[in-house]
Protein backbone atom coordinates (compact mmCIF):
# COMPACT_ATOMS: atom_id res chain seq x y z
CA UNK A 1 0.00 0.00 0.00
CA UNK A 2 1.43 3.40 -1.00
CA UNK A 3 2.17 6.03 1.61
CA UNK A 4 -0.25 8.41 -0.09
CA UNK A 5 -3.06 5.89 0.31
CA UNK A 6 -2.23 5.41 3.97
CA UNK A 7 -2.31 9.15 4.62
CA UNK A 8 -5.60 9.43 2.72
CA UNK A 9 -7.13 6.67 4.81
CA UNK A 10 -5.89 8.26 8.03
CA UNK A 11 -7.44 11.61 7.08
CA UNK A 12 -10.72 9.95 6.04
CA UNK A 13 -10.92 8.05 9.33
CA UNK A 14 -10.31 11.23 11.30
CA UNK A 15 -12.98 13.14 9.37
CA UNK A 16 -15.52 10.34 9.69
CA UNK A 17 -14.87 10.20 13.42
CA UNK A 18 -15.58 13.94 13.70
CA UNK A 19 -18.79 13.49 11.68
CA UNK A 20 -19.95 10.69 14.01
CA UNK A 21 -19.22 12.89 17.02
CA UNK A 22 -21.34 15.66 15.53
CA UNK A 23 -24.19 13.14 15.15
CA UNK A 24 -23.73 12.14 18.82
CA UNK A 25 -22.71 8.62 17.79
CA UNK A 26 -19.82 8.20 20.21
CA UNK A 27 -19.35 4.48 19.60
CA UNK A 28 -18.69 4.82 15.86
CA UNK A 29 -16.50 7.87 16.47
CA UNK A 30 -14.48 5.83 18.96
CA UNK A 31 -14.00 3.06 16.39
CA UNK A 32 -12.92 5.47 13.62
CA UNK A 33 -10.36 7.13 15.89
CA UNK A 34 -8.95 3.69 16.71
CA UNK A 35 -8.89 2.80 13.04
CA UNK A 36 -6.91 5.95 12.24
CA UNK A 37 -4.48 5.21 15.06
CA UNK A 38 -3.93 1.69 13.73
CA UNK A 39 -3.16 3.04 10.25
CA UNK A 40 -0.74 5.62 11.66
CA UNK A 41 0.99 2.93 13.74
CA UNK A 42 1.29 0.65 10.70
CA UNK A 43 2.75 3.42 8.52
CA UNK A 44 5.27 4.46 11.17
CA UNK A 45 6.23 0.84 11.80
CA UNK A 46 6.82 0.27 8.09
CA UNK A 47 8.88 3.47 7.87
CA UNK A 48 11.00 2.41 10.84
CA UNK A 49 11.65 -1.04 9.37
CA UNK A 50 12.60 0.25 5.93
CA UNK A 51 14.33 3.46 6.95
CA UNK A 52 16.31 2.56 10.04
CA UNK A 53 17.10 -1.01 9.12
CA UNK A 54 17.61 -0.76 5.36
CA UNK A 55 18.51 2.92 5.09
CA UNK A 56 15.58 3.59 2.75
CA UNK A 57 12.90 5.57 4.73
CA UNK A 58 9.39 5.52 3.29
CA UNK A 59 8.31 8.78 4.98
CA UNK A 60 9.81 12.23 5.03
CA UNK A 61 10.26 14.02 8.40
CA UNK A 62 7.30 16.29 7.52
CA UNK A 63 5.08 13.28 6.79
CA UNK A 64 6.08 11.65 10.08
CA UNK A 65 5.18 14.80 12.04
CA UNK A 66 1.86 15.04 10.18
CA UNK A 67 0.94 11.44 10.97
CA UNK A 68 2.01 11.82 14.60
CA UNK A 69 -0.10 14.99 14.79
CA UNK A 70 -3.17 13.04 13.60
CA UNK A 71 -2.39 10.36 16.18
CA UNK A 72 -2.14 12.90 19.03
CA UNK A 73 -5.48 14.49 18.11
CA UNK A 74 -7.10 11.06 17.87
CA UNK A 75 -5.76 10.10 21.29
CA UNK A 76 -7.05 13.35 22.81
CA UNK A 77 -10.52 12.74 21.34
CA UNK A 78 -10.48 9.16 22.60
CA UNK A 79 -9.62 10.35 26.11
CA UNK A 80 -12.55 12.79 26.06
CA UNK A 81 -14.95 10.11 24.80
CA UNK A 82 -13.83 7.71 27.53
CA UNK A 83 -14.16 10.41 30.21
CA UNK A 84 -17.64 11.22 28.97
CA UNK A 85 -18.69 7.56 29.17
CA UNK A 86 -17.15 7.17 32.62
CA UNK A 87 -18.97 10.27 33.89
CA UNK A 88 -22.32 8.94 32.67
CA UNK A 89 -21.73 5.55 34.28
CA UNK A 90 -20.58 7.10 37.55
CA UNK A 91 -23.70 9.27 37.68
CA UNK A 92 -25.91 6.21 37.32
CA UNK A 93 -23.88 4.28 39.90
CA UNK A 94 -23.86 7.09 42.46
CA UNK A 95 -27.56 7.81 42.04
CA UNK A 96 -28.52 4.14 42.24
CA UNK A 97 -26.47 3.47 45.35
CA UNK A 98 -27.70 6.65 47.01
CA UNK A 99 -31.30 5.47 46.71
CA UNK A 100 -30.55 2.78 49.26
CA UNK A 101 -28.38 5.03 51.41
CA UNK A 102 -30.64 6.61 53.97
CA UNK A 103 -27.88 8.60 55.58
CA UNK A 104 -26.88 9.95 52.19
CA UNK A 105 -30.46 10.95 51.54
CA UNK A 106 -30.59 12.78 54.83
CA UNK A 107 -27.42 14.66 53.99
CA UNK A 108 -28.99 15.71 50.67
CA UNK A 109 -31.78 17.37 52.64
CA UNK A 110 -29.72 20.42 53.46
CA UNK A 111 -31.74 23.16 51.84
CA UNK A 112 -34.26 23.69 54.62
CA UNK A 113 -33.23 23.84 58.27
CA UNK A 114 -34.16 20.95 60.48
CA UNK A 115 -36.53 21.38 63.38
CA UNK A 116 -33.69 21.55 65.88
CA UNK A 117 -32.22 24.45 63.88
CA UNK A 118 -35.46 26.39 63.96
CA UNK A 119 -36.22 25.95 67.65
CA UNK A 120 -33.53 24.73 70.06
CA UNK A 121 -34.48 21.78 72.22
CA UNK A 122 -34.13 23.93 75.25
CA UNK A 123 -37.00 26.07 73.99
CA UNK A 124 -39.64 23.36 74.29
CA UNK A 125 -40.88 25.19 77.30
CA UNK A 126 -39.92 28.54 75.83
CA UNK A 127 -42.12 30.18 73.22
CA UNK A 128 -39.50 32.00 71.18
CA UNK A 129 -38.51 30.41 67.85
CA UNK A 130 -35.18 30.90 66.17
CA UNK A 131 -35.23 34.19 64.25
CA UNK A 132 -32.59 33.29 61.73
CA UNK A 133 -33.54 34.35 58.22
CA UNK A 134 -33.77 31.57 55.66
CA UNK A 135 -32.78 32.26 52.06
CA UNK A 136 -35.22 30.96 49.50
CA UNK A 137 -32.63 30.70 46.77
CA UNK A 138 -30.68 28.09 48.69
CA UNK A 139 -33.72 25.90 49.16
CA UNK A 140 -34.48 25.30 45.50
CA UNK A 141 -30.95 24.79 44.23
CA UNK A 142 -30.26 21.52 42.47
CA UNK A 143 -28.95 18.52 44.27
CA UNK A 144 -25.52 17.77 42.80
CA UNK A 145 -25.78 14.05 43.55
CA UNK A 146 -28.33 13.45 40.78
CA UNK A 147 -27.77 16.08 38.14
CA UNK A 148 -29.81 16.05 34.97
CA UNK A 149 -28.21 15.30 31.62
CA UNK A 150 -25.48 17.80 30.79
CA UNK A 151 -25.90 19.71 27.54
CA UNK A 152 -23.33 19.33 24.73
CA UNK A 153 -22.36 22.99 25.05
CA UNK A 154 -21.66 22.54 28.77
CA UNK A 155 -19.58 19.43 28.06
CA UNK A 156 -17.68 21.33 25.35
CA UNK A 157 -16.86 24.11 27.80
CA UNK A 158 -15.53 21.55 30.28
CA UNK A 159 -13.46 19.84 27.56
CA UNK A 160 -12.04 23.16 26.37
CA UNK A 161 -10.88 24.01 29.88
CA UNK A 162 -8.95 20.75 30.03
CA UNK A 163 -7.60 21.33 26.53
CA UNK A 164 -6.41 24.85 27.32
CA UNK A 165 -4.75 23.60 30.50
CA UNK A 166 -2.82 20.93 28.58
CA UNK A 167 -1.70 23.37 25.89
CA UNK A 168 -0.66 25.93 28.49
CA UNK A 169 1.94 23.55 29.87
CA UNK A 170 3.14 22.75 26.34
CA UNK A 171 3.39 26.46 25.47
CA UNK A 172 5.49 27.08 28.56
CA UNK A 173 7.79 24.23 27.59
CA UNK A 174 8.20 25.47 23.97
CA UNK A 175 11.73 26.64 23.27
CA UNK A 176 11.17 28.81 20.20
CA UNK A 177 8.65 31.40 19.09
CA UNK A 178 7.73 29.30 16.03
CA UNK A 179 6.83 26.33 18.25
CA UNK A 180 4.66 28.54 20.47
CA UNK A 181 2.96 30.03 17.41
CA UNK A 182 2.25 26.57 15.97
CA UNK A 183 0.86 25.38 19.30
CA UNK A 184 -1.40 28.44 19.55
CA UNK A 185 -2.71 27.86 16.02
CA UNK A 186 -3.28 24.18 16.79
CA UNK A 187 -5.13 25.08 19.99
CA UNK A 188 -7.37 27.58 18.20
CA UNK A 189 -8.15 25.04 15.49
CA UNK A 190 -9.11 22.38 18.02
CA UNK A 191 -11.24 24.81 20.01
CA UNK A 192 -13.02 25.75 16.78
CA UNK A 193 -13.61 22.08 15.95
CA UNK A 194 -15.01 21.44 19.45
CA UNK A 195 -17.35 24.41 19.13
CA UNK A 196 -18.62 23.18 15.76
CA UNK A 197 -19.22 19.68 17.11
CA UNK A 198 -20.97 21.06 20.21
CA UNK A 199 -23.27 23.30 18.16
CA UNK A 200 -24.49 20.43 16.02
CA UNK A 201 -24.88 18.18 19.05
CA UNK A 202 -26.74 20.93 20.90
CA UNK A 203 -29.29 21.19 18.11
CA UNK A 204 -29.88 17.44 18.15
CA UNK A 205 -30.01 17.43 21.96
CA UNK A 206 -32.51 20.27 22.15
CA UNK A 207 -34.65 18.70 19.45
CA UNK A 208 -34.71 15.41 21.34
CA UNK A 209 -35.59 17.15 24.60
CA UNK A 210 -38.40 19.03 22.88
CA UNK A 211 -39.80 15.79 21.52
CA UNK A 212 -39.56 14.10 24.93
CA UNK A 213 -41.19 17.11 26.63
CA UNK A 214 -44.08 17.11 24.13
CA UNK A 215 -44.57 13.37 24.60
CA UNK A 216 -44.54 13.67 28.40
CA UNK A 217 -46.95 16.61 28.23
CA UNK A 218 -49.34 14.51 26.16
CA UNK A 219 -49.15 11.59 28.60
CA UNK A 220 -49.91 13.94 31.52
CA UNK A 221 -52.79 15.50 29.60
CA UNK A 222 -54.36 12.07 29.10
CA UNK A 223 -53.54 10.96 32.65
CA UNK A 224 -55.47 13.82 34.26
CA UNK A 225 -58.17 14.08 31.55
CA UNK A 226 -57.44 17.74 30.86
CA UNK A 227 -59.36 18.01 27.59
CA UNK A 228 -62.44 16.26 29.01
CA UNK A 229 -62.48 18.55 32.04
CA UNK A 230 -62.12 21.62 29.82
CA UNK A 231 -65.09 20.50 27.74
CA UNK A 232 -67.16 19.79 30.87
CA UNK A 233 -66.16 23.09 32.49
CA UNK A 234 -64.76 21.34 35.58
CA UNK A 235 -61.10 22.18 35.04
CA UNK A 236 -59.25 23.83 37.92
CA UNK A 237 -55.85 25.40 38.40
CA UNK A 238 -54.84 22.33 40.41
CA UNK A 239 -55.45 20.11 37.36
CA UNK A 240 -53.10 22.23 35.26
CA UNK A 241 -50.54 22.16 38.06
CA UNK A 242 -50.74 18.35 38.24
CA UNK A 243 -50.23 18.15 34.50
CA UNK A 244 -47.19 20.43 34.52
CA UNK A 245 -45.44 18.78 37.43
CA UNK A 246 -46.23 15.22 36.29
CA UNK A 247 -44.96 15.94 32.76
CA UNK A 248 -41.76 17.45 34.17
CA UNK A 249 -41.30 14.37 36.37
CA UNK A 250 -41.64 12.05 33.36
CA UNK A 251 -39.07 14.11 31.45
CA UNK A 252 -36.72 14.01 34.47
CA UNK A 253 -37.07 10.23 34.50
CA UNK A 254 -35.99 10.03 30.86
CA UNK A 255 -32.81 11.96 31.65
CA UNK A 256 -31.94 10.22 34.94
CA UNK A 257 -31.53 6.48 34.70
CA UNK A 258 -31.41 5.91 38.47
CA UNK A 259 -35.10 6.68 38.86
CA UNK A 260 -36.15 4.48 35.94
CA UNK A 261 -34.09 1.61 37.36
CA UNK A 262 -35.57 2.11 40.84
CA UNK A 263 -39.09 2.00 39.43
CA UNK A 264 -38.26 -1.19 37.54
CA UNK A 265 -36.94 -2.74 40.76
CA UNK A 266 -40.16 -1.69 42.48
CA UNK A 267 -42.24 -3.40 39.79
CA UNK A 268 -40.27 -6.60 40.37
CA UNK A 269 -40.64 -6.28 44.17
CA UNK A 270 -44.00 -4.54 44.71
CA UNK A 271 -44.19 -5.62 48.38
CA UNK A 272 -40.75 -4.31 49.37
CA UNK A 273 -41.63 -1.55 51.85
CA UNK A 274 -38.01 -0.50 52.33
CA UNK A 275 -37.58 0.04 48.60
CA UNK A 276 -40.83 2.03 48.42
CA UNK A 277 -39.73 4.35 51.19
CA UNK A 278 -36.30 4.74 49.58
CA UNK A 279 -37.82 5.79 46.23
CA UNK A 280 -40.16 8.33 47.85
CA UNK A 281 -37.35 9.70 49.99
CA UNK A 282 -34.98 10.09 47.05
CA UNK A 283 -37.61 11.80 44.87
CA UNK A 284 -38.63 14.32 47.53
CA UNK A 285 -35.12 15.03 48.79
CA UNK A 286 -33.72 15.68 45.32
CA UNK A 287 -34.24 19.39 44.69
CA UNK A 288 -33.59 18.89 40.95
CA UNK A 289 -36.60 16.56 40.74
CA UNK A 290 -39.87 18.42 40.00
CA UNK A 291 -41.54 16.85 43.06
CA UNK A 292 -38.68 17.83 45.36
CA UNK A 293 -38.68 21.36 43.98
CA UNK A 294 -42.47 21.57 44.41
CA UNK A 295 -42.19 20.39 48.03
CA UNK A 296 -39.58 23.06 48.69
CA UNK A 297 -41.80 25.77 47.21
CA UNK A 298 -44.75 24.60 49.30
CA UNK A 299 -42.73 24.71 52.51
CA UNK A 300 -41.52 28.23 51.86
CA UNK A 301 -45.03 29.37 51.00
CA UNK A 302 -46.11 28.20 54.47
CA UNK A 303 -43.14 29.91 56.12
CA UNK A 304 -44.02 33.16 54.34
CA UNK A 305 -47.47 33.04 55.95
CA UNK A 306 -46.43 31.92 59.43
CA UNK A 307 -43.17 33.75 60.02
CA UNK A 308 -44.45 37.37 59.97
CA UNK A 309 -47.11 36.82 62.62
CA UNK A 310 -44.96 34.89 65.07
CA UNK A 311 -42.09 37.33 64.62
CA UNK A 312 -44.34 40.27 65.52
CA UNK A 313 -46.49 38.71 68.21
CA UNK A 314 -44.56 35.92 69.92
CA UNK A 315 -43.82 38.32 72.82
CA UNK A 316 -47.43 37.75 73.92
CA UNK A 317 -46.36 34.30 75.05
CA UNK A 318 -44.12 35.87 77.71
CA UNK A 319 -47.07 37.52 79.42
CA UNK A 320 -47.55 35.57 82.59
CA UNK A 321 -50.76 35.14 84.46
CA UNK A 322 -49.69 37.60 87.15
CA UNK A 323 -48.99 40.32 84.61
CA UNK A 324 -52.41 39.87 83.14
CA UNK A 325 -54.06 40.37 86.52
CA UNK A 326 -51.89 43.29 87.57
CA UNK A 327 -51.93 45.46 84.43
CA UNK A 328 -55.23 45.03 82.64
CA UNK A 329 -55.17 48.51 81.10
CA UNK A 330 -51.68 48.10 79.67
CA UNK A 331 -52.45 44.63 78.35
CA UNK A 332 -55.68 45.84 76.76
CA UNK A 333 -53.84 48.58 74.89
CA UNK A 334 -51.17 46.11 73.80
CA UNK A 335 -53.71 43.62 72.55
CA UNK A 336 -55.59 46.29 70.60
CA UNK A 337 -52.31 47.18 68.89
CA UNK A 338 -51.74 43.51 68.12
CA UNK A 339 -55.20 43.15 66.60
CA UNK A 340 -54.69 46.25 64.50
CA UNK A 341 -51.31 45.09 63.18
CA UNK A 342 -52.63 41.60 62.42
CA UNK A 343 -55.51 43.06 60.44
CA UNK A 344 -53.34 45.25 58.22
CA UNK A 345 -50.26 43.10 57.86
CA UNK A 346 -51.37 39.56 57.09
CA UNK A 347 -53.24 38.33 54.03
CA UNK A 348 -56.57 36.84 55.11
CA UNK A 349 -56.12 37.49 58.82
CA UNK A 350 -58.86 39.98 59.69
CA UNK A 351 -60.65 41.10 62.82
CA UNK A 352 -63.36 43.70 63.41
CA UNK A 353 -63.88 46.55 61.00
CA UNK A 354 -62.26 49.94 61.56
CA UNK A 355 -65.47 51.24 63.11
CA UNK A 356 -65.45 48.38 65.61
CA UNK A 357 -61.84 49.03 66.51
CA UNK A 358 -62.59 52.71 67.01
CA UNK A 359 -65.43 51.77 69.30
CA UNK A 360 -63.09 49.51 71.25
CA UNK A 361 -60.73 52.42 71.80
CA UNK A 362 -63.52 54.70 73.02
CA UNK A 363 -65.08 52.25 75.41
CA UNK A 364 -63.60 50.32 78.26
CA UNK A 365 -63.56 46.83 76.76
CA UNK A 366 -62.83 44.03 79.15
CA UNK A 367 -59.54 42.16 78.91
CA UNK A 368 -61.38 38.89 78.33
CA UNK A 369 -63.17 40.24 75.26
CA UNK A 370 -59.96 41.60 73.71
CA UNK A 371 -58.15 38.34 74.41
CA UNK A 372 -60.98 36.38 72.82
CA UNK A 373 -60.91 38.55 69.69
CA UNK A 374 -57.16 38.19 69.47
CA UNK A 375 -57.41 34.43 69.81
CA UNK A 376 -60.01 34.24 67.05
CA UNK A 377 -57.80 36.28 64.73
CA UNK A 378 -54.85 33.96 65.24
CA UNK A 379 -57.13 30.95 64.84
CA UNK A 380 -58.52 32.18 61.50
CA UNK A 381 -55.01 32.69 60.22
CA UNK A 382 -53.97 29.20 61.27
CA UNK A 383 -57.05 27.64 59.66
CA UNK A 384 -56.19 29.26 56.34
CA UNK A 385 -52.65 27.88 56.59
CA UNK A 386 -53.92 24.42 57.58
CA UNK A 387 -56.19 24.30 54.53
CA UNK A 388 -53.25 25.11 52.25
CA UNK A 389 -51.08 22.46 53.91
CA UNK A 390 -53.73 19.76 53.49
CA UNK A 391 -54.12 20.68 49.82
CA UNK A 392 -50.34 20.54 49.35
CA UNK A 393 -50.09 17.08 50.90
CA UNK A 394 -53.05 15.80 48.88
CA UNK A 395 -51.46 17.07 45.66
CA UNK A 396 -48.09 15.47 46.44
CA UNK A 397 -49.79 12.21 47.41
CA UNK A 398 -51.70 12.07 44.11
CA UNK A 399 -48.60 12.84 42.03
CA UNK A 400 -46.42 10.27 43.83
CA UNK A 401 -48.97 7.48 43.47
CA UNK A 402 -49.47 8.30 39.79
CA UNK A 403 -45.72 8.36 39.15
CA UNK A 404 -44.87 5.17 41.08
CA UNK A 405 -47.77 2.83 40.31
CA UNK A 406 -46.90 0.06 42.83
CA UNK A 407 -47.73 2.60 45.57
CA UNK A 408 -51.38 2.58 44.47
CA UNK A 409 -52.41 0.11 47.16
CA UNK A 410 -53.83 0.52 50.65
CA UNK A 411 -50.43 -0.18 52.21
CA UNK A 412 -48.67 1.98 49.63
CA UNK A 413 -50.92 4.96 50.38
CA UNK A 414 -50.16 4.64 54.07
CA UNK A 415 -46.43 4.65 53.32
CA UNK A 416 -46.79 7.69 51.05
CA UNK A 417 -48.71 9.61 53.72
CA UNK A 418 -46.19 8.75 56.43
CA UNK A 419 -43.23 9.81 54.27
CA UNK A 420 -44.96 13.03 53.20
CA UNK A 421 -45.74 13.95 56.81
CA UNK A 422 -42.16 13.19 57.84
CA UNK A 423 -40.61 15.40 55.13
CA UNK A 424 -43.20 18.14 54.77
CA UNK A 425 -43.47 19.09 58.45
CA UNK A 426 -39.78 18.68 59.40
CA UNK A 427 -38.85 22.38 58.91
CA UNK A 428 -42.35 23.76 59.64
CA UNK A 429 -43.55 22.25 62.89
CA UNK A 430 -41.66 24.63 65.18
CA UNK A 431 -43.22 27.66 63.51
CA UNK A 432 -46.70 26.15 63.49
CA UNK A 433 -46.46 25.27 67.18
CA UNK A 434 -45.58 28.86 68.08
CA UNK A 435 -48.62 30.07 66.14
CA UNK A 436 -50.79 27.47 67.89
CA UNK A 437 -49.46 28.55 71.28
CA UNK A 438 -50.57 32.08 70.47
CA UNK A 439 -54.05 30.58 70.07
CA UNK A 440 -53.91 28.38 73.18
CA UNK A 441 -52.03 30.89 75.36
CA UNK A 442 -55.00 31.63 77.59
CA UNK A 443 -55.59 27.90 78.05
CA UNK A 444 -51.97 27.44 79.08
CA UNK A 445 -52.30 30.21 81.66
CA UNK A 446 -55.42 28.59 83.08
CA UNK A 447 -53.59 25.26 83.19
CA UNK A 448 -50.69 26.80 85.14
CA UNK A 449 -53.15 28.34 87.58
CA UNK A 450 -54.79 24.95 88.14
CA UNK A 451 -51.41 23.35 88.72
CA UNK A 452 -50.57 25.84 91.46
CA UNK A 453 -53.86 25.30 93.27
CA UNK A 454 -54.34 21.59 92.59
CA UNK A 455 -54.58 19.32 95.62
CA UNK A 456 -52.56 16.22 94.84
CA UNK A 457 -54.61 14.21 97.33
CA UNK A 458 -57.55 14.46 94.94
CA UNK A 459 -55.57 12.89 92.07
CA UNK A 460 -55.99 9.23 91.15
CA UNK A 461 -52.89 7.32 92.25
CA UNK A 462 -50.61 6.13 89.46
CA UNK A 463 -47.55 3.92 89.85
CA UNK A 464 -44.42 6.06 90.00
CA UNK A 465 -42.60 4.03 87.34
CA UNK A 466 -45.56 4.27 84.98
CA UNK A 467 -45.87 7.98 85.68
CA UNK A 468 -42.24 8.60 84.74
CA UNK A 469 -42.53 6.40 81.64
CA UNK A 470 -45.66 8.16 80.37
CA UNK A 471 -44.19 11.59 81.06
CA UNK A 472 -41.07 10.70 79.08
CA UNK A 473 -43.24 9.46 76.21
CA UNK A 474 -45.26 12.69 76.21
CA UNK A 475 -42.12 14.81 76.19
CA UNK A 476 -40.79 12.74 73.30
CA UNK A 477 -44.07 13.29 71.48
CA UNK A 478 -43.53 17.06 71.59
CA UNK A 479 -40.13 16.64 69.90
CA UNK A 480 -41.56 14.80 66.89
CA UNK A 481 -42.59 16.79 63.83
CA UNK A 482 -44.62 14.26 61.83
CA UNK A 483 -48.32 14.16 62.83
CA UNK A 484 -48.39 10.44 61.95
CA UNK A 485 -45.48 9.70 64.28
CA UNK A 486 -46.98 11.87 67.01
CA UNK A 487 -50.27 9.97 66.80
CA UNK A 488 -48.45 6.64 66.99
CA UNK A 489 -46.62 7.87 70.09
CA UNK A 490 -49.90 9.05 71.64
CA UNK A 491 -51.49 5.65 71.01
CA UNK A 492 -48.55 4.05 72.82
CA UNK A 493 -49.07 6.44 75.78
CA UNK A 494 -52.75 5.52 76.09
CA UNK A 495 -51.97 1.81 75.89
CA UNK A 496 -49.42 2.09 78.69
CA UNK A 497 -51.88 3.97 80.91
CA UNK A 498 -54.78 1.65 80.04
CA UNK A 499 -52.90 -1.51 80.98
CA UNK A 500 -52.59 -2.56 84.60
CA UNK A 501 -52.01 -5.76 86.52
CA UNK A 502 -53.64 -7.16 89.64
CA UNK A 503 -52.07 -9.07 92.48
CA UNK A 504 -51.94 -12.23 90.34
CA UNK A 505 -49.97 -10.37 87.63
CA UNK A 506 -52.88 -10.74 85.20
CA UNK A 507 -52.97 -7.80 82.81
CA UNK A 508 -56.23 -6.05 82.08
CA UNK A 509 -57.30 -2.96 80.17
CA UNK A 510 -58.97 0.05 81.77
CA UNK A 511 -61.97 1.87 80.37
CA UNK A 512 -62.23 5.56 79.55
CA UNK A 513 -63.64 6.39 83.01
CA UNK A 514 -60.45 5.11 84.65
CA UNK A 515 -58.09 6.15 81.86
CA UNK A 516 -58.85 9.90 81.88
CA UNK A 517 -58.06 10.46 85.62
CA UNK A 518 -54.77 8.57 85.29
CA UNK A 519 -53.66 10.70 82.32
CA UNK A 520 -54.74 13.85 84.17
CA UNK A 521 -52.59 12.85 87.15
CA UNK A 522 -49.51 12.47 84.93
CA UNK A 523 -50.06 15.80 83.16
CA UNK A 524 -50.59 17.70 86.43
CA UNK A 525 -47.62 16.03 88.13
CA UNK A 526 -45.11 17.01 85.47
CA UNK A 527 -46.71 20.14 83.97
CA UNK A 528 -46.91 20.03 80.16
CA UNK A 529 -48.79 23.18 79.07
CA UNK A 530 -47.56 22.89 75.47
CA UNK A 531 -49.79 19.84 75.05
CA UNK A 532 -52.68 22.20 74.22
CA UNK A 533 -50.86 23.31 71.05
CA UNK A 534 -49.58 19.81 70.29
CA UNK A 535 -53.10 18.38 70.51
CA UNK A 536 -54.45 21.04 68.13
CA UNK A 537 -51.55 20.34 65.77
CA UNK A 538 -52.36 16.61 65.66
CA UNK A 539 -56.08 17.28 65.30
CA UNK A 540 -55.68 19.54 62.28
CA UNK A 541 -53.16 17.40 60.36
CA UNK A 542 -54.33 13.90 61.32
CA UNK A 543 -54.91 11.72 58.22
CA UNK A 544 -58.63 11.08 57.71
CA UNK A 545 -58.19 7.29 57.71
CA UNK A 546 -56.87 7.47 61.30
CA UNK A 547 -59.67 9.57 62.75
CA UNK A 548 -61.89 6.55 63.52
CA UNK A 549 -59.11 4.25 64.73
CA UNK A 550 -56.82 4.08 67.74
CA UNK A 551 -55.20 7.41 66.85
CA UNK A 552 -58.52 9.25 66.81
CA UNK A 553 -59.59 7.68 70.12
CA UNK A 554 -56.27 8.49 71.81
CA UNK A 555 -56.42 12.10 70.63
CA UNK A 556 -59.98 12.41 71.94
CA UNK A 557 -58.82 11.12 75.33
CA UNK A 558 -56.02 13.69 75.47
CA UNK A 559 -58.32 16.55 74.44
CA UNK A 560 -60.88 15.49 77.05
CA UNK A 561 -58.25 15.57 79.77
CA UNK A 562 -56.96 18.98 78.70
CA UNK A 563 -60.47 20.42 78.60
CA UNK A 564 -60.94 19.48 82.26
CA UNK A 565 -58.36 22.12 83.21
CA UNK A 566 -60.33 24.95 81.60
CA UNK A 567 -63.04 26.87 83.48
CA UNK A 568 -65.41 26.96 80.51
CA UNK A 569 -65.44 23.15 80.43
CA UNK A 570 -67.84 23.10 83.36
Amino acid sequence: MSEENIRRRVVNSFRKAIDFEQKNNDLEAYRKYLEGLALVAAALQQDADSGWSLGNPSLTPKERRSLIGFAKQSVDRLVLLIEKQDNELSKVFKATTQVMDNEGAKRSYKNLPAEETLVPKSSVGSPSPHRETIRKGDACEQNCSTKSEESPVARMQHENKLLVARYSSRLQAASTAIQRQNLQLELERRLTENAAIARQRQEVWEQRRSEVAAHCHKIAEIKFQINEKIENGTITETDFKKQRVYAAALQYEEENLWLKKSKQDQLLQPEDEKLQRAIISQILLDRSHPFGCLLCQMQYAVLDKVNPIITKHQTLLFQRHSNKEGSNDVCSDTRRQVLSSIDHGLCNLTVDSSADREAMRKHDVSEAAVAQEERQAFHRHFQNIAIDIKQDIKLLETLLIDLVEPLNTEKGRVIVMEMLHHMYFAPLKSYLIVLLRLITHEDELEFEAVMMTQDNTEMVPVEEDMKRQVCAMLRHLTLLHSPCQMLDSLVAVVKVLASTSNENNHCKSLGADDLLPRLMTVIVSYGLPSLFAEAMYMENFMPTDRALGEAGYSLTVLQSVLSCFLPHSG
